[in-house]
């Protein structure tokens, strides 16, 4: 089968472009950016603990070694947030 005369491939371009460009219209708009979580105070950290069932009571974050506020094994720090 030949080849499309160069008018033709034109037109085809053309038509393709035509509807990337309807389609890329019709998707809807992103969503807004989230903004960050606050800035940190030097020397504190931000950690992040997920239970799928909320059940936090009774755990804790265990800190030793020169920390801020170290802990005893048995009692680690409350959860705060």
């Amino acid at each position: 089968m030949p080849p499309f005369p160069t008018a033709t491939r034109r037109r085809l371009a053309l038509a393709h472009i035509l509807v990337l460009l309807a389609a890329g219209l019709a998707l809807p708009a992103p969503a807004p950016a989230q903004p960050g979580p606050p800035a940190l105070a030097p020397q504190t950290a931000r950690l992040h603990y997920h239970r799928p069932r909320g059940d936090y009571e009774g755990w804790g974050l265990h800190t030793w070694d020169g920390a801020a506020k170290e802990t005893a094994w048995n009692a680690g720090l409350p959860v705060t947030g």
